[in-house]
């Protein structure tokens, strides 16, 4: 006789095969999303959909800029830089915090206006060390979205004095013609002032100009952290 009753038996136990087959081949995907993302190039390479993910982050680098009225720092390591939503409420790190230190972030992407944006759930810093060496913005190529957010250097000559944000701002242009806006840390208004007119020198970190609702504008800020970064 024909083993007859074992058939559905035989097909059941080839159906949870498959299915178990098809629960481990969908569940890579989710567990390649799993693995922390370490450096800034890779954080920066997501697109916004994968950003809005929220993916896990553990990040080391230098701080380069801290925006206190932000709840926001600057940190960049060898392959590039990125920007980090810092609440020291929620992720414990100090409030002290300043160029040149050497700075862990554990957290999760999300989406910013360009590139990916990291918020911190722990910070500390672990060290200090040399500041990254600045792009040169005398190349007007240098001002592009793919810069946004590095250590910068550059020249050019202060033709007003304003204020934007809360912070002191140097209106001014480079010698290839470009228009800028320097924000100096608040409280330095006094000093800010005394640059009318003057030809600079200046490092800071490039950053978008954004609007009040956080529209990009097609140009470039520079956050400057003190007087300084101003020669």
């Amino acid at each position: 006789m024909f083993p007859i009753r074992n058939v559905p038996r035989q097909r059941a136990t080839l159906g949870w095969l498959v299915i178990g087959q098809l629960a481990l081949v969908a569940a890579w995907p989710l567990a390649a999303q799993q693995t922390p993302l370490t450096n800034a190039s890779q954080i920066r390479g997501l697109s916004a959909a994968e950003a809005a993910q929220g993916r896990p982050v553990k990040l080391r680098g230098t701080l380069t800029a801290y925006i206190p009225e932000w709840n926001g720092l600057f940190l960049q390591d060898e392959t590039g830089a990125a920007y980090v939503e810092h609440n020291p409420a929620r992720d414990g790190g100090p409030t002290d915090l300043q160029p040149g230190q050497i700075v862990e972030v554990a957290g999760k992407t999300r989406t910013g206006v360009v590139h990916c944006d990291v918020v911190a759930s722990a910070l500390s810093i672990v060290g200090t060390g040399p500041l990254p060496l600045p792009l040169d913005l005398s190349n007007t190529n240098s001002f592009n979205v793919e810069n946004e957010r590095l250590r910068v250097e550059g020249t050019g000559q202060v033709l007003e004095v304003g204020a934007g944000g809360g912070r002191p701002r140097l209106q001014l242009v480079t010698p290839a013609g470009y228009y800028l806006n320097l924000f100096l840390p608040p409280g330095q208004t006094d000093e800010a002032q005394s640059l009318r007119g003057a030809a600079i020198e200046f490092e800071g970190v490039l950053g978008l100009g954004l609007t009040a609702g956080k529209w990009n504008t097609g140009q470039f800020d520079v956050y400057v952290m003190g007087m300084d970064g101003i020669h």
